[in-house]
């Protein structure tokens, strides 16, 4: 069987306080130890990890130009993306991936633009926040996806739409729960509806499935209660790490 190719969109560090569960550096070894082909860096509206993981990627394209050469090793090497994930204070959950040097710039000014409104630590992200940024339109030379909830509303999808044509996608994150074959049948019909495409991703919170205890602390530890306590506030597996693509391949079409 032929591996796919495989880029992880959407991975929280701890830099996302008391959410992600690894290092932006184990991230991006585990991430090339998989052969993945890149990985984004999308703390929650937080740029703070990605200089570690930049260092990391750096060290590892040296290390595979110098086993390649530099044609193949360049080619091989792991592909480093930046973004953030957001919550609108509507329950819209965005992940925001740069496309350039100019894309950095605006996400940059849409974090900034979100924290200053709010408490230390927080953030308020409203939809008319996504063209105040820059003159020219939503969030320039920036892609989106969309992590629909439970509860996923066409309209919302629609919006999106037309705010970013042909730069937005509805994320599909599959965690081998029972219901995975319905939830990527609701998806796909929702996407057709909102002429969004869909993409695979993972919502990773660790490198590893061996960090899952220190996750469910984390999460503990946010909800200011034991992890006995936590209940169906944690996750009910450790699928949310960096999966082998022999793995993705089953679960993803």
């Amino acid at each position: 069987m032929q591996l796919p190719a495989y880029a992880e969109l959407h991975c929280l560090s701890n830099f996302s306080f008391l959410r992600g569960a690894s290092h932006p550096d184990e991230l991006v070894a585990q991430a090339a130890a998989q052969g993945y082909a890149a990985l984004a860096l999308t703390d929650e509206c937080s740029l703070a990890g990605v200089v570690r993981a930049h260092r990391a990627a750096q060290t590892l394209r040296q290390q595979s130009i110098e086993t390649y050469g530099e044609a193949v090793g360049i080619q091989k090497a792991l592909k480093f993306l930046i973004g953030s994930e957001m919550t609108t204070v509507d329950g819209l959950k965005l992940v925001f991936l740069a496309k350039n040097r100019e894309g950095y710039g605006n996400l940059s000014a849409l974090i900034t633009l979100v924290r200053r409104r709010a408490e230390k630590g927080a953030y308020t992200l409203l939809r008319h926040d996504l063209n105040i940024v820059s003159p020219n339109g939503a969030l320039p030379d920036c892609l989106v996806l969309w992590v629909p909830d439970e509860t996923p509303s066409v309209a919302d999808g629609r919006w999106l739409a037309e705010r970013f044509p042909g730069r937005a996608w509805l994320a599909v994150e599959l965690h081998a729960g029972p219901d995975d074959g319905a939830r990527l049948e609701s998806l796909q019909a929702l996407g057709a509806d909102c002429g969004l495409p869909l993409v695979a991703a993972g919502d990773v919170h660790m490198h590893a499935r061996s960090r899952r205890p220190v996750q469910d602390v984390l999460t503990a530890l946010r909800l200011k209660t034991t992890v006995f306590g936590a209940g169906y506030a944690l996750f009910p597996n450790g699928e949310r790490h960096l999966r082998s693509r022999l793995r993705l391949a089953r679960l993803y079409p």
